[in-house]
């Protein structure tokens, strides 16, 4: 979605063909029904509406300046898919209710209902004059418990705890989070499945690969924040910031970038963040190197 709105932003894609992917998007992200969807959509909402303004007052500043077209574009076709995400949030539920409910499989719970569930029944309920209850979903507990994170959360700290600088060793997480399950502090949550990671990287890096391990990935991410603060903003860095916004998101609750072509693909829109200047000091610096 963020590539399209990129690729239109630049006038490489027909604004009759950028509209219907973002809808598009926009309607399987919902079908989805993952909640991380809903840090997407905050996390990109703040960061373009941030470098909307920004680029707005620094037209003000220069004499004879205009505001960013790329910008202003961008930042349009953003809303566009965050106000389409969001109708989905509300539109989904009443056309399952209207076409294909199924009793035995219950309500289409989108990202947002699975956060406010009973709003979501309550709404349908005065929409369709039924009266089901929360408790007679199937699987309706699966769909609130967030508790099997924070169990897996509070195992990747007592692993930090007990070994601070290289952590537990690496793909030993899975038999350490079984070990301490008999805690009686983490028996009291069911877990259908045994959790091989910790659903979140920095929880993840810090239990198997200590401070030293998870300091470096930081440190990264901490070159690419002075790189995006100190220096021009520019169409491939916007759009790099709202792709790794995306995949950090998600990386907070789940485990996407233990996948090679997830972490390759970051790696790679990371890169676009660098300003082309210093990746040219760092070229001819290896050359009289060598």
């Amino acid at each position: 979605a963020c590539a399209s709105a990129y690729l239109a932003a630049q006038r490489k894609l027909s604004i009759y063909l950028t509209i219907p992917i973002l809808l598009s998007f926009s309607f399987v992200m919902t079908l989805t029904g993952s909640r991380s969807v809903l840090l997407y959509l905050i996390g990109i909402s703040v960061y373009c509406v941030g470098v909307f303004f920004i680029n707005q007052r620094q037209a003000k500043r220069t004499a004879h300046a205009t505001p960013s077209v790329f910008i202003n574009r961008f930042s349009s076709l953003i809303f566009v898919l965050i106000l389409s995400l969001l109708l989905m949030q509300f539109a989904l539920p009443v056309i399952n209710r209207l076409c294909c409910y199924n009793p035995a499989l219950g309500d289409l719970f989108t990202p947002l209902s699975r956060v406010f569930p009973q709003l979501q029944i309550d709404a349908l309920n005065a929409l369709f004059g039924t009266h089901y209850q929360f408790s007679d979903i199937p699987n309706s507990v699966g769909l609130t418990n967030g508790a099997r994170r924070l169990v897996e959360w509070e195992k990747s700290a007592m692993m930090l705890a007990s070994h601070p600088w290289l952590g537990v060793g690496w793909d030993n997480y899975p038999y350490n989070s079984f070990a301490l399950q008999y805690l009686p502090a983490f028996r009291g949550v069911v877990e259908e499945v045994i959790f091989t990671n910790a659903h979140n990287l920095f929880a993840q890096l810090c239990a198997e690969t200590g401070v030293l391990g998870a300091g470096i990935v930081l440190l990264w991410l901490l070159f690419i924040a002075w790189q995006l603060l100190t220096t021009p903003l520019a169409p491939r860095k916007i759009f790099a910031v709202c792709a790794l916004i995306v995949m950090l998101g998600h990386s907070m609750v789940e485990f996407p970038l233990w996948y090679l072509h997830n972490l390759f693909l970051a790696i790679a829109i990371s890169g676009l963040a660098i300003d082309a200047e210093y990746k040219q000091t760092l070229s001819l610096r290896r050359t009289q190197f060598v």
